[in-house]
C-alpha cells in the first residue's frame, strides 16, 4: 500500500510487515535506491546502508532493530531479483500457493501459457505463507506477473490465462 504525501516535498511512505506488523515506511524507495547505488558493497555493508538511511527518514525503536533490518532487507532483495529482471529482459513470473493439486495445476497452466503466447520465462512458486503474507495475497493459488498480482484463488481457464499473459507482458518473445 502507498500513501501518497499531501504535501509537497514530503516523501511517500509505503507500508511493509516489519515483525508481522504492517508499519508506514516513508521515503522506502529512497532508502532502497541508495543501497542499489552501492552495487560492489557486500551484503552486511548493504545491510548497514540500510539501517542507516532507514534512521534518516523513519523512526526505528531499538528493541525492534533487527526486525527493520530483515524487513528493510526483504524490501531490498525484492527490489534488486526487479532491477535483474528488467536487465535481463525477462518477465518476472511468480506462482504464489501451498502447494496443493490446485496451486500445482496453476503453475503447469503459467508455463502452458507463456510457452502458448511466446514468452520466454522463469516460473518462480512460492509457498512461503509469510511471503504471500508480505505481498498481501490473501488466496491461493495467486499469479504475480511482474511484480503485479493478475489472478487470485482460482486456476482461470488456459484461454483467460493466456489473455492475461498477452495483456500484462505482450506477446512478444523475451530472453
Amino acid at each position: 500500500m502507498v500513501m501518497t504525501p499531501c504535501c509537497p516535498g514530503r516523501k511517500t511512505t509505503k507500508r511493509i510487515l516489519v515483525g508481522g506488523q504492517e508499519v508506514g515506511i516513508s521515503d522506502l524507495d529512497g532508502i532502497i535506491a541508495v543501497a542499489l547505488s552501492c552495487s560492489d558493497a557486500t551484503d552486511d555493508d548493504l545491510r548497514a546502508i540500510l539501517i542507516r538511511e532507514l534512521r534518516r527518514c523513519n523512526y526505528v525503536p531499538s528493541e525492534a532493530e533487527t526486525e527493520y533490518e530483515e524487513a528493510i532487507w526483504r524490501e531490498f532483495q525484492l527490489a534488486r531479483k526487479r532491477e535483474t529482471t528488467e536487465r535481463s529482459g525477462r518477465p518476472e513470473v511468480i506462482v504464489y500457493g501451498t502447494g496443493c493439486d490446485r496451486c500445482d495445476n496453476m503453475s503447469r497452466a503459467v508455463n502452458e501459457a507463456l510457452m502458448a503466447v511466446g514468452i520466454r520465462a522463469d516460473v518462480v512458486n512460492v509457498t512461503d505463507l509469510e511471503k504471500m503474507v508480505e505481498r498481501h495475497i490473501e488466496e491461493a493459488p495467486a499469479l504475480s506477473l511482474n511484480g503485479r498480482v493478475v489472478v487470485s484463488g482460482r486456476v482461470p481457464s488456459k484461454e483467460e490465462l493466456e489473455d492475461i499473459i498477452r495483456r500484462t507482458l505482450g506477446g512478444a518473445r523475451h530472453g
